[in-house]
């Protein structure tokens, strides 16, 4: 998608929405500009942003996993990290089958600064 097919889809949300919600699409429209500067990112880019979701759910099911484990003499914390969420998803730390986390393919190109900013 980009910026225009964006701006459509907008359109289109506020002819079905726009009545029963005035408020949210006046908000969207007053922020647009704010909203839509994703698109100013090449795709590759913009993948990682919304796949950072995966990572933060990552990060929840450690918090998860630290918060109920308390202090304990015979396993080190560390072990009972990786025993958990670590385990069960295989050993790197993602579950594909669970939270749809998926390796960006191109990583080399979205690493280099050919955002246009």
């Amino acid at each position: 998608m980009n910026k225009d097919a964006a701006e459509q889809a907008l359109d289109e949300l506020e002819l079905k929405w726009g009545e029963e919600y005035p408020i949210v699409i006046k908000s969207w429209r007053e922020n647009w500009e704010r909203l839509s500067a994703y698109f100013r990112y090449s795709k590759p880019i913009r993948r990682i942003i919304y796949t950072t979701n995966t990572v933060e759910g990552y990060h929840r099911q450690l918090r998860k996993v630290t918060k109920n484990k308390g202090a304990s003499r015979t396993t080190p914390p560390s072990k009972s990290l990786y025993s958990s969420p670590l385990r069960e998803s295989g050993g790197n730390g993602r579950s594909p089958s669970r939270t749809g986390a998926r390796q960006p393919s191109n990583w080399p190109s979205s690493s280099r600064t050919d955002s246009g900013f």
